[in-house]
């Protein structure tokens, strides 16, 4: 069976799947649809996610325009998050110099 793929935002977006789930009192109050999605190209390091719908009984149309929605203001956020992310790796990264440096210092200290 062909998957379809669709456009948002620059991305070509396969829907991999669509499964029905069962509120769980914790994170979902509601019964929802999983659907899982991949990205080409990825978002910036991200291949695949997943998105909530409510249940409904959607018509291909409805259902390509309201996985489009979800994904309209999911991919900024990824990109947000993801830049986020490098950033405080950045700073880690800077932070790990720092303390190695200070320790090669003092292990010269200690040799002969």
């Amino acid at each position: 069976m062909e998957k379809l793929i669709i456009e948002v935002a620059g991305h070509k977006v396969t829907i991999e799947s669509i499964k029905g789930r069962l509120a769980d009192g914790v994170w979902h109050k509601e019964d929802y649809l999983d659907v899982w999605v991949s990205f080409d190209p990825y978002v910036e390091s991200v291949i695949s996610t997943g998105i909530e719908l409510p249940i409904k009984n959607y018509g291909k149309s409805e259902l390509i325009q309201a996985i489009k929605q979800k994904l309209e203001k999911k991919i900024p956020e990824m990109k947000d998050e993801y830049r986020k992310r490098q950033k405080e790796r950045e700073i880690e990264t800077k932070r790990q110099e720092d303390l190695d440096s200070l320790a090669k210092q003092l292990e010269t200290i200690i040799s002969k």
